[in-house]
């Protein structure tokens, strides 16, 4: 997914912005019939979009609080997940030299 925001813990990054991208990882309960899965012991990943979006349109400082409330708000949101995993990568980073992404994943 990607989104353009205003995350960074300088006011430069605050103000003008970066796009993201944020890559989300979630291993869910087996269910009984694995050739006849019902979407309710699977995800909806319109809603885990929608989480996302939410969590990524309020500005935050560091990617790891980003990552942070990402797993929790969707493993609340899915009681079949078992793991979840984000990424959340700041594309084109302002740092000083030639720097394609700067990222943080973390797993619950």
């Amino acid at each position: 997914m990607e989104f353009y925001a205003n995350h960074g813990l300088y006011d430069l990054e605050q103000k003008a912005g970066n796009w993201f991208w944020v890559d989300i990882e979630v291993t869910i309960i087996t269910p009984p019939d694995i050739h006849n899965i019902q979407l309710s012991e699977s995800i909806d990943y319109s809603i885990v979009y929608r989480i996302v979006s939410d969590i990524m349109n309020t500005p935050t400082k560091l990617l790891e609080t980003l990552c942070g409330k990402i797993c929790t708000q969707v493993k609340q949101k899915f009681s079949h997940i078992i793991k979840i995993k984000a990424t959340v990568s700041k594309l084109n980073p302002p740092l000083k030299g030639k720097v394609r992404r700067s990222y943080v994943t973390l797993e619950i």
